[in-house]
């Protein structure tokens, strides 16, 4: 999770790598939810999703696709996938 995190913000301008430590804090808090978008068989985006404590609503704290699948149509699956998530 830490290297797609990498790969995936590296070239944002404000990014900062995460630690394994944070990597870890933000999998296993128990307000965040974080999927990984595959294509076969590869991790290709990130999608975190951060809940409020009683889970009434929440906000996309990253949303991601690696640079080498940008422009194919990825990552305008991912805000569907993301918002039926938190309709939930």
């Amino acid at each position: 999770m830490v290297r797609l995190y990498d790969e995936i913000l590296r070239d944002v301008l404000l990014y900062e790598p995460l630690s394994p430590h944070e990597v870890d804090t933000l999998l296993r808090h128990e307000r965040n939810e974080v999927y990984a978008a595959y294509l076969g068989r590869e991790a290709i985006g990130l999608v975190a999703i951060s809940f409020l404590e009683n889970r009434s609503g929440g906000c996309v704290s990253l949303l991601g696709v690696v640079k080498k699948y940008r422009g194919r149509g990825f990552s305008g699956q991912l805000p569907g996938f993301t918002l039926n998530r938190l309709k939930r």
